[in-house]
């Protein structure tokens, strides 16, 4: 002989005591319960799903810094790129009297901060004036912000996206 499950001896247990339902076999309320049972793991399933949708898209989200970047004063492209799950800076474009900075790296190991949505940039360099700092950079659109900071002087920059 079968031997019913625990979990569906309690469900048939329990149904059986609901009024006004329709009937299967000797049972009330199996249908309506079974019903229930499936609603919910459906339910569940949807919420997983775009749960895992809007996490994908906040990875996305860290992303958008990749690119080449044209300088303020126009004078210099900075290609940023991902490289083991960070991103990292290099100079690929400069006027001619500087073309001896092109290849140099001028950002180290940025990381994108989820709660606050922008990147945490450790080491960050200028070239011409050999100077190293720290900054805090978001990405609006087309639009780089860099707030770098050294010891208690901060400046910003802006970059806009290459086409």
């Amino acid at each position: 002989m079968y031997e019913w499950p625990e979990e569906f001896l309690w469900v048939i247990f329990f149904c059986k005591n609901i009024k006004n339902s329709e009937q299967i076999g000797p049972y009330f309320g199996l249908n309506r319960a079974i019903k229930n049972l499936y609603m919910r793991k459906i339910i569940m399933s949807l919420f997983a799903f775009f749960f895992s949708c809007a996490i994908y898209a906040q990875n996305n989200n860290a992303s958008q810094i990749v690119g080449i970047w044209i300088t303020e004063k126009k004078d210099s492209k900075i290609e940023i790129y991902e490289q083991n799950g960070a991103y990292f800076g290099k100079v690929v474009w400069t006027l001619p009297q500087f073309e001896q900075y092109v290849g140099k790296e001028v950002m180290k190991n940025v990381t994108f901060n989820d709660s606050q949505n922008n990147y945490n940039c450790p080491w960050i360099c200028s070239p011409r004036l050999n100077i190293t700092a720290h900054a805090i950079i978001t990405v609006d659109g087309d639009i780089l912000k860099a707030k770098v900071t050294k010891g208690i002087i901060v400046t910003h920059q802006i970059f806009t996206r290459s086409k």
